[in-house]
């Protein structure tokens, strides 16, 4: 498989715009480059923000105000799609001005960046707006206003991760937003709705990885001049690699994740009709549904015991999530009792769930700690306080039979979790956490 090539310049133009409603009074370019070395005062520390206030003395941001209309937001169903809030989207009806900031980078570090970036923020502070990143496009949420500026690009605050449904409960991922550094988007297809959330963190990780790896390649390129980014086409994804490390990234994995993967990749390049994409691909050589790869690749990668998710399983959890929650906790249910009965280090501890029958004939679910578990019968105590079954209480020894336990949960010394599926499935009540003995 060839390797893929990006082309990267040492020059680069950053844009965001900030809509705002001025009120009587419109701010002048002078008064806007006064919030921006207000907020850097604040949000920014030394040494960057010495850096910082140094390079804008030599390169003035390009600042302009211009009334709402001239450039129309993007429709609102895009950025809906992007994570945009009620109070963002009123924020973006009630503007009046869009103020544009824009910066050429010349080389690394990208100080051009940050300082369009402390820009955007600060107007929108100041004046009560919102920043509109169309690289994505997308609101930048308001919570980061106020994030502090430091050296270290973190890429999940600058991107978003569409997902776009397809048959059989299945979606395609896409990651957008690299556009600012130079980078294509990102693209999984026909990931099962179960597996979602660790691809996506996965897009993330490979997202974090190019994005230093092009920083790195443009420090080395004379001023002025062009490069390629090499990328492999089976990328090594490492949760050890130095541009996690650099933004003290930690992941959460399981006792037996390997913590590294080759990830296989391909490349389109961009056209009238899409953006440039790579895309992750099934492993040569793969046998069988090739929508059915990224599970051993997140086993390999994260840990635990990741399965796909089937066609008759996706559709039964469309009719009734809470029943295929309970069947995904049962069919991993032996494999709980067979660690527990090898015996778990110290500090780990094992929690079942069962129903307690109530007198109309409804059940209440609540959590027993595990203490025993020989043949078919759990032994523990009862680890919920529990709201109608007055005849029981949390602390109390019982027992149940194997047959009528519905979820198991396992908690790691350090707080991880594994299992206790019927307690994601949403729009449901949820069981209170178990009582930790």
């Amino acid at each position: 498989m060839a390797d893929i090539e990006i082309a990267l310049h040492t020059r680069h133009t950053y844009t965001q715009s900030i809509w705002v409603a001025t009120g009587a009074t419109v701010p002048t370019t002078d008064m806007l480059r006064r919030t921006c070395a207000d907020w850097l005062e604040r949000y920014c520390e030394d040494p960057l923000r010495t850096s910082l206030h140094t390079w804008l003395e030599a390169h003035p941001l390009d600042i302009r105000v211009n009334e709402v209309g001239r450039t129309p937001a993007p429709a609102l169903t895009a950025l809906r799609q992007a994570g945009a809030t009620e109070t963002e989207e009123g924020r973006l009806s009630r503007a009046t001005h869009e103020i544009t900031v824009s910066a050429s980078e010349l080389h690394e570090p990208r100080l051009a960046l940050w300082n369009v970036l402390a820009a955007s923020r600060a107007i929108a502070l100041q004046h009560a707006g919102i920043v509109l990143d169309r690289d994505v496009p997308r609101l930048v949420p308001i919570r980061l206003y106020t994030r502090r500026i430091e050296s270290g690009v973190r890429v999940a605050d600058h991107v978003t991760i569409l997902s776009i449904p397809q048959r059989e409960g299945r979606a395609h991922l896409v990651l957008r937003g690299l556009k600012k550094f130079q980078l294509p988007l990102i693209q999984i297809d026909y990931v099962a709705a179960d597996l979602q959330p660790q691809t996506a963190l996965v897009l993330q990780l490979l997202a974090q990885v190019l994005v230093h790896r092009a920083r790195r390649q443009l420090a080395a390129t004379p001023l002025g001049s062009s490069t390629r980014l090499i990328v492999p086409a089976q990328t090594r994804i490492d949760l050890d690699h130095e541009a996690l490390r650099r933004i003290a990234w930690k992941i959460d994995t399981q006792p037996n994740a390997k913590r590294a993967v080759l990830a296989h990749l391909s490349y389109v390049p961009a056209s009238a009709a899409q953006e440039a994409t790579l895309r992750l691909e099934p492993p040569p050589g793969f046998r069988g549904d090739p929508r059915n790869w990224i599970a051993p690749l997140l086993a390999e990668l994260l840990g635990g015991q990741i399965t796909e998710i089937t066609e008759s399983e996706a559709a039964r959890a469309a009719q009734d999530p809470m029943q295929a929650a309970t069947e995904k906790a049962m069919a991993e249910l032996p494999e709980l009792k067979r660690r527990f009965q090898k015996g778990l280090p110290g500090g780990h501890d094992v929690y079942v769930k069962r129903g307690f029958p109530l007198p109309d004939g409804s059940k209440e679910f609540m959590w027993i700690h595990v203490a025993s578990w020989y043949d078919d019968l759990v032994r523990g105590r009862l680890a919920t306080h529990p709201r109608h079954r007055t005849d029981l209480h949390a602390g109390q020894t019982l027992q149940c039979a194997e047959d009528d336990v519905i979820d198991w949960l396992l908690i790691f010394p350090d707080g991880r979790e594994m299992g206790g599926y019927t307690d994601q499935v949403p729009q449901t009540r949820k069981v209170p956490r178990p009582i930790p003995f």
